[in-house]
């Protein structure tokens, strides 16, 4: 085979070669870009059910704070009537509703 013979099926080589990398690197890309876009998905579904339990959450655990202060509230104020007796207010109360009724 001549020179020229050689040379021209190198040049061949290189272009199938090069070809076929092209090609990987474009089924590289869109399997990529595919599989971002699955993670997006996936990553708005979590974000939307986490939202969704953090909220449930928030909720009931204000519900039960709000009924523990209520209770320490009653047992704050049942202790200080324990100690301390009725208040001048609320003897004054008691006095005009006996006088009333």
């Amino acid at each position: 085979m001549s020179r020229g013979e050689d040379l021209g099926r190198l040049r061949d080589e290189i272009t199938t070669l090069h070809n076929g990398r092209v090609e990987m690197l474009e089924t590289l890309s869109a399997g990529v870009r595919e599989m971002r876009a699955g993670f997006r998905k996936a990553h708005a579904h979590m974000a939307r059910k986490t939202r969704a339990g953090l909220k449930a959450f928030v909720s009931g655990l204000r519900a039960n704070v709000m009924g523990l202060r209520a209770g320490f509230q009653g047992e704050n104020a049942a202790a200080h009537l324990a100690w301390f007796g009725p208040t001048r207010a609320a003897a004054g109360r008691k006095k005009k509703a006996g006088a009333r009724g």
